[in-house]
């Protein structure tokens, strides 16, 4: 599940540049728990995961932060 997750967002990099963003990656996250469920995530991938987007540069915003206007395009309010 690991390798899924990182080739979803290095998929993404290809895209941007440093002055122009034109795709993010999306991960989503229902549950985070040991239960096996469908849409939970095990804690140990779940810090593995985190751990990789920290190291690796991924910033983490919430999608409320994440715009889109004609002038600038897609971007980050604020940044």
């Amino acid at each position: 599940m690991f390798e899924q997750c990182r080739e979803i967002v290095e998929r993404q990099t290809k895209y941007n540049t440093e002055n122009s963003i034109n795709a993010i990656p999306i991960l989503i996250y229902h549950s985070v728990d040991y239960s096996g469920g469908d849409y939970s995530v095990n804690p140990d991938l779940f810090e593995k995961e985190m751990e990789y987007l920290f190291e690796n540069g991924y910033k983490i915003f919430q999608m409320k932060d994440i715009v889109y206007d004609n002038e600038e395009g897609l971007h980050i309010k604020g940044h």
